[in-house]
């Protein structure tokens, strides 16, 4: 006779898979959303609006890359889903150093730009 844990496994076994609450096709979002309270893959009709889908959601916009500009695309930023900034990009003939100011207010442009891509990004836009 085999001793059996958590999930219908023997003890013993090493490197299986664990099975979580909601079955086949749940994931730890579903399991997260069943401890707080709400059933696990019903999304938006669960007690806590969608909690599973919304973090989903959100950890796939961290994987997605918008660009922002300014100048007519003398200065560019690359962002994530998550506000992280990838890549900065000046045009040199954007570099006037009497006027540093102006390249400063351009790059400010392009962040907030970039910004309210991210922004229309997660509202599904």
């Amino acid at each position: 006779m085999s001793d059996e844990g958590a999930g219908g496994m023997s003890e013993g076994e090493e490197g299986a898979a664990i099975e979580l609450p909601g079955g086949p096709g749940s994931d730890i979002f579903d399991l997260l959303e069943g401890m707080l309270g709400g059933a696990p893959g019903v999304g938006a009709d669960s007690p806590l609006g969608g909690l599973g889908d919304i973090l989903r959601r959100a950890q796939s916009l961290g994987q997605q890359e918008v660009v922002g500009q300014a100048g007519g695309g003398a200065v560019r930023v690359t962002m994530t889903g998550d506000f992280d900034v990838r890549a900065v990009h000046i045009d040199p003939a954007a570099v006037d150093p009497a006027d540093v100011s102006m390249l400063e207010d351009l790059v400010l442009a392009a962040l907030r730009d970039a910004a309210d891509a991210v922004r229309r990004l997660a509202m599904g836009g």
